[in-house]
C-alpha cells in the first residue's frame, strides 16, 4: 500500500484524510495546524516520519528542500494544500522528477483579503503608531501633543489630537492583478464605498468590472490617482522589482502601499528611499 506522510494535516474533520484512506493509501499523520500550541515538524523528525514515503501532504510552513528530498528516495510528489510553494524547493524537485502541487484553499483566500483590509486600517488610523496610547503625555511621546478641542463636536477620545489620520471611505484603492484575492479585496474595498481601480495585461469582460465595481486603468494612471496600492501579482523573475524606483516615482504623493503578495515585487532599495522621502504616505507589508 502506498504510504504518504500528511506532514501538517489541515482538515479538522479529518473527511479528506479518510477519503484518501478508503482510496488506497498509508497514512502517516503529523500534528495538525490547529493544535495549539502548533509545532510542525523539523528537519530531522520530517525525514524520519517520511521514510518509505511516496508523497507528502501538508499546508504549513514546513520547509522541503534537497536535503529532505535526498533522505527519501521513493518520494514521487508533494501536494501543498495552500496558496504558493515558497516551503518547498521546487527546482530541486523537478530535477529529481517530483511532482510538486498546490491546492488554494479559497478560505485562505478570504483570509488575505480580509488582511488586507485590516492592514489599510491599521495605516489609516496609525494603530501601529498610536495603540494603548490612551494619555495625553504617551501620545505626546510620539509626536502628538496635548491641543484642547470642543467636546461638543467631538466624541470622547484622543483622536481628534492625532494629525494625519485617513479614512477609506471615497478614498482610490488601485489593485495591481485581480485574480482570485484582487477580488476578494475589491469586494470588500467597495463595502467601504471606495473607488476602485485596476490594472493586469487583461482586462476583465464588461459585467464582471460592474460586479466588482472595478475600472480598468493603464498602471501609470492607477499610480497616479490612486491613495492605496495593492499589488496582487505572483512571484517569479517577471515581476521581481516590479514596483521599481521609476514606478514608484509615479505613485500619488502621500498615498500608502499595501503589499500582502510576494516581498520582492517591490524594489526594496527604491522603497526605502521613497519613505524617507515622504512621498508615500506609509508602507505595509505581510510576506518577508
Amino acid at each position: 500500500m502506498p504510504r504518504v506522510l500528511v506532514y501538517e494535516p489541515i482538515d479538522p474533520t479529518g473527511e479528506s484524510l479518510e477519503w484518501l484512506a478508503s482510496h488506497g493509501l498509508d497514512l502517516v499523520k503529523g500534528p495538525p495546524m490547529w493544535q495549539s500550541p502548533y509545532h510542525p515538524f523539523d528537519e530531522r523528525e520530517l525525514i524520519r516520519q517520511a521514510d518509505g514515503c511516496i508523497g507528502l501532504m501538508g499546508g504549513g510552513p514546513t520547509s522541503i528542500g534537497r536535503q529532505v528530498m535526498e533522505a527519501l528516495p521513493r518520494l514521487q510528489y508533494i501536494s501543498k494544500c495552500g496558496i504558493g510553494y515558497d516551503s518547498i524547493d521546487v527546482v530541486e524537485a523537478t530535477r529529481r522528477g517530483i511532482l510538486v502541487t498546490n491546492t488554494p484553499v479559497h478560505s485562505e483566500v478570504e483570509i488575505v483579503a480580509e488582511h488586507t483590509i485590516a492592514l489599510m486600517l491599521v495605516l489609516a488610523r496609525k494603530l501601529n503608531r498610536v495603540a494603548g496610547r490612551i494619555s495625553p503625555q504617551l501620545l505626546e511621546e510620539i509626536g502628538y501633543p496635548y491641543k484642547p478641542f470642543d467636546r461638543r463636536h467631538t466624541p470622547n477620545s484622543n483622536w481628534p489630537r492625532i494629525s494625519g489620520l485617513r479614512v477609506l471611505n471615497g478614498s482610490t484603492l488601485g489593485i495591481i492583478g485581480v485574480g482570485e484575492i484582487g477580488r476578494e479585496i475589491a469586494i470588500r474595498a467597495a463595502a467601504f464605498n471606495m473607488r476602485i481601480l485596476y490594472y493586469q495585461r487583461t482586462r476583465l469582460p464588461a459585467d464582471e468590472e460592474r460586479e466588482l465595481k472595478a475600472a480598468y486603468v493603464p498602471l501609470e494612471t492607477l499610480l497616479a490617482q490612486s491613495d492605496w496600492v495593492v499589488p496582487q501579482l505572483p512571484g517569479g523573475p517577471e515581476t521581481s522589482g516590479f514596483l521599481d524606483r521609476e514606478r514608484l516615482a509615479q505613485v500619488k504623493p502621500g498615498a500608502f502601499l499595501v503589499n500582502i503578495s510576494r516581498a520582492e515585487l517591490v524594489d526594496r532599495t527604491a522603497l526605502i528611499e521613497v519613505l524617507k522621502s515622504e512621498r508615500l504616505g506609509g508602507f505595509a507589508l505581510d510576506p518577508l
